[in-house]
Formats: structure tokens, C-alpha cells, sequence
């Protein structure tokens, strides 16, 4: 995660050391309400909004893909 915010600000023009952008990241001022909600929660509420075949297909640490198809 901080290689790729260290990269997308060098592409933007910034001078931050890759150490900068982790620091900024981990005591970002969103992070103490930022609280997510489990993944199986989130893939009910898909289930509960009509969705089928919902799953999550790829997570590492805070980072998930998840999602469904809206049946025809």
C-alpha cells in the first residue's frame, strides 16, 4: 500500500520520501472512524439487496474485493 501511494505521489509532482507518505497514511486523521465493517457483513448485505453468487474474491490485510451479480 505504501510503495503504491509513495508512486501515485511522485507521479503527481511530490518530493515525499516513501517514509513521508507511510507515516501520513498510518496517522491519517480518518483512521479512528474509518472502522470497517467485516467482509461476510458486507457480502449480507449484498445477499439482502438482492445479489447472487456474492463472494469475496481477493483480501490482504484492510484491502478486500468482493461483489455479486444482480440476477436477470
Amino acid at each position: 500500500m505504501t510503495d503504491s501511494l509513495h508512486a501515485f505521489h511522485g507521479r503527481q509532482g511530490s518530493a515525499k520520501t516513501r517514509e513521508q507518505v507511510a507515516d501520513e497514511f498510518v496517522h491519517r486523521p480518518d483512521k479512528a472512524v474509518n472502522i470497517l465493517a467485516p467482509v461476510e457483513t458486507q457480502c449480507d448485505w449484498l445477499r439482502a439487496c438482492g445479489f447472487a453468487d456474492v463472494d469475496c474474491y481477493f483480501k490482504v490485510f484492510e484491502l478486500a474485493v468482493f461483489g455479486g451479480r444482480r440476477p436477470t
